[in-house]
């Protein structure tokens, strides 16, 4: 199960913002911390489950810092519903 980091800012709009350094591109924007994070966690499994169908590697995690989110690739998504 890959892990990846996501950093999150706080923006003068009061909304938040979550990157992940190892996806280039993916990014959430949300209203608190906890909304950012659940978001965040939605769009990476959709990014790994597309990643899957197009037969391409995942990203090697690489950043240290930040929140650590572990998502199910596909192969194990099938086999943890049974």
């Amino acid at each position: 199960m890959p892990t990846y980091t996501i950093e999150i800012l706080s923006h003068y709009s009061g909304m938040m913002s979550g990157h992940f350094p190892d996806w280039p591109g993916l990014s959430v924007l949300g209203r608190d911390h906890e909304d950012v994070v659940q978001l965040a966690r939605g769009a990476l499994e959709a990014e790994v489950i597309r990643y899957a169908k197009e037969d391409r590697p995942l990203p090697a995690p690489h950043a240290a810092s930040g929140i650590k989110i572990s998502v199910i690739a596909p192969a194990e998504r099938v086999a943890a519903d049974f």
